[in-house]
């Protein structure tokens, strides 16, 4: 079982691919653009919380790196005492293109409308289903006026859309970057998309 290896070679697939979901609600349409750096890996992936593993690179490209490399043994990290808080979403990450290709609401997120205050700092919140599980991306926008995925993780016990702003899917489109190709995953829009 290699399930942090095959998490970080699908998203090195990422690293070449650029989302632009274009949402809309009561006559207001935003677009998001969606890129992937290798700094948000770590996180997602929850290895923040593995912490008796003192010898993992606290700078996450680095960390991203020796991962890719295989520098770093998943032994060392699935023998943690802190693993199993991490082991189901690393099981489901595997699955990020996925969730973002398929056609799910887009929610605004506000974390003072969780049914538990959040410290998730988000914008939008994509709900999906996996293996019978909910999962949760939460995107966020950088400084560059792009949006990064800030955490990921199935649900366990509370669900974060609840009370949330539900957005309607307008548009999706997938564009592979080295071979500057776009393709348009999902449209109700008629005519040009510009």
């Amino acid at each position: 079982m290699a399930e942090i290896y095959n998490c970080i070679e699908s998203f090195v697939q990422l690293l070449n691919i650029r989302y632009e979901f274009i949402i809309g609600r009561k006559g207001v349409t935003l677009s998001i653009p969606l890129c992937f750096d290798k700094k948000s890996f770590s996180h997602l992936l929850g290895l923040q919380h593995i912490r008796d593993r003192l010898e993992l690179p606290k700078n996450s490209v680095l960390l991203f790196n020796k991962l890719l490399k295989r520098e770093i043994k998943e032994e060392y990290i699935t023998s943690s005492a802190d693993f199993p808080k991490i082991e189901k979403r690393i099981h489901f990450l595997k699955h990020l293109e996925y969730i973002l290709d398929d056609n799910r609401t887009v929610f605004k997120y506000n974390e003072h409308r969780t049914q538990s205050f959040s410290s998730i700092q988000a914008e939008f919140l994509l709900k999906n289903t996996i293996e019978q599980t909910n999962v949760f991306l939460f995107l966020d926008q950088n400084e560059n006026g792009n949006y990064f995925c800030r955490s990921f993780f199935p649900e366990e016990k509370l669900d974060y859309t609840k009370g949330q702003t539900s957005w309607t899917l307008l548009c999706k489109r997938k564009t592979f970057i080295k071979e500057n190709r776009t393709e348009t995953l999902y449209s109700r829009i008629s005519g040009s998309i510009q």
